[in-house]
């Protein structure tokens, strides 16, 4: 099950978007602890109010990364519908961090792949080429 997790072409059920949200959620947090522990090692972040900035930036990237990488798979890039989600995704981390950035990425781990309706036929002059 969890290779199916890290595979973002396939379509999931609710119960595998669930485990999907929350697997993500631990390795995400996981990235920000030792990025932000690194940092604050290393005196470059100096009070308790940047880490939280800076979590919280990481917190935004990771999610918009995850959105993407999904996105690019299920050929999401060619509906135009999917664009205002990305905002909403920004909107929802910025303001939430990971518990809310992650919803959207679930959310499109359950939708199918996006086939195009456009085919196209080999023509003889094609086929001599």
């Amino acid at each position: 099950m969890l290779n199916k997790l890290f595979t973002y072409s396939k379509q999931l059920n609710t119960l595998e978007a669930i485990a999907f949200y929350f697997v993500h959620f631990i390795i995400g947090l996981l990235i920000i602890i030792v990025l932000s522990s690194t940092l604050e090692f290393f005196n470059i972040i100096g009070t308790p109010q940047a880490g939280l900035i800076l979590g919280n930036a990481l917190a935004v990237i990771f999610s918009f990364i995850i959105t993407t990488l999904i996105s690019n798979k299920k050929n999401f890039f060619r509906k135009y519908s999917t664009y205002p989600l990305f905002l909403i995704n920004l909107i929802f981390s910025a303001f939430g961090g990971l518990l809310l950035g992650l919803i959207i990425p679930a959310y499109l781990s359950t939708k199918e792949p996006f086939k195009s309706t456009l085919t196209v036929s080999p023509t003889n002059e094609n086929l001599e080429q």
